[in-house]
């Protein structure tokens, strides 16, 4: 009865699904992660991801971040919960890479950080703010290539004095990798020894 009244479409593919859900049994099926220390990126020791930036994975990430369709985020709280399970992140220390200034007045959040305050519900881990923007600069997503490494140099800086010797970063989307480098190069100039990184999806 409620479906007839509000029906809800998949993300992936379009077609009718339930009322609560975000993906059809088929579109689910196509995710077969997580994909653990799939990449290599400076500075860090295991980038892990739950899968490729492609449909139905894509679709959802850009649902919720330019449609502002959060409640998105309860599908990417199960994806991490995976991956924690796998890599056995209990009690860790994670960081957010974090928002610019002029994305979150679009958005209205951070929403790398809305994530996590919701995984946090469901797993026990530090979350902290420790990577701040110092200015404002072009948005990662509209860039491509070099222009993407050029644009995120040097815009970071640490909010602690006392950092961990071990952070994992989470970034919703790795694309070049330039976003999570640049942190983790600033994170090991301020005295961090081991950096992971955990994703939703990596661009291929």
């Amino acid at each position: 009865m409620i479906e007839k009244f509000f029906p809800n479409y998949c993300v992936g593919c379009g077609c009718n699904i339930g009322y609560k859900g975000f993906l059809c049994e088929d579109c689910l099926k196509k995710m077969k992660g997580p994909i653990i220390n799939g990449e290599k990126i400076p500075f860090i020791s295991g980038v892990s991801f739950f899968w490729r930036y492609e449909t139905p994975m894509k679709e959802l990430i850009k649902e919720y971040k330019f449609n502002k369709r959060y409640r998105i985020s309860d599908f990417f709280v199960k994806c991490l919960n995976e991956i924690f399970d796998v890599l056995k992140l209990h009690e860790k220390v994670v960081v957010p890479v974090p928002t610019n200034v002029k994305t979150y007045r679009v958005r209205g959040i951070d929403t790398n950080l809305f994530i996590l305050k919701k995984l946090k519900k469901t797993r026990d881990f530090q979350l902290r703010n420790d990577i701040i923007y110092s200015r404002n600069k072009r948005p990662q997503s509209t860039l491509k290539g070099k222009e993407r490494e050029e644009n995120i140099k040097n815009i970071f800086y640490i909010n602690e004095k006392k950092l961990p010797d071990e952070i994992i970063l989470f970034d919703d989307v790795i694309t070049t990798g330039a976003t999570l480098k640049e942190c983790a190069k600033l994170l090991r100039k301020n005295g961090v020894k081991e950096i992971y990184s955990i994703s939703l999806a990596r661009v291929v």
